[in-house]
């Protein structure tokens, strides 16, 4: 492998991953749009492929420094997302999602309480009928 050519061609990308993780860092991840979401998504995992091929074949100290760098502020951006903003949303699902869904199945959930009730009301109604139920047994 031509390592200058090799980082040369992959340099642009890497150069695009920066820009992005940069604006999202600033302004934070719902400030970018969706195909820039999808960019660096795409951008993360290729410089994600670019460092273990870099480890690999041993570019260089700095090249391989450089896109840990890289690879461990997409990794922030993408899967960990900020605490506040996880509880945030938990408590606004509560508030408007939760009530939301139960309005909206509410049809299904009537169903199924009647469906319950019934079914109560008739095995109440079959354990009373049955006399062995009530510990008698026929023999007089």
């Amino acid at each position: 492998m031509n390592i200058q050519r090799w980082i040369a061609r992959r340099q642009p990308r890497w150069n695009e991953l920066n820009a992005l993780l940069k604006k999202a860092e600033r302004q934070g991840l719902k400030s970018l749009k969706a195909e820039e979401i999808r960019q660096l998504a795409s951008l993360y995992r290729s410089v994600s492929a670019d460092l273990a091929r870099a480890r690999t074949n041993q570019v260089g100290e700095v090249i391989i420094h450089d896109l840990q760098t890289l690879t461990t502020r997409g990794y922030s951006q993408i899967y960990q997302g900020s605490r506040r903003q996880e509880w945030q949303a938990v408590l606004e699902f509560y508030q408007w999602g939760f009530p939301a869904a139960v309005q909206q199945a509410s049809g299904y959930i009537a169903l199924a309480v009647a469906l319950f009730i019934f079914a109560g009301v008739v095995s109440w109604w079959l354990a009373w009928r049955d006399p062995t139920s009530h510990g008698i047994d026929g023999a007089g």
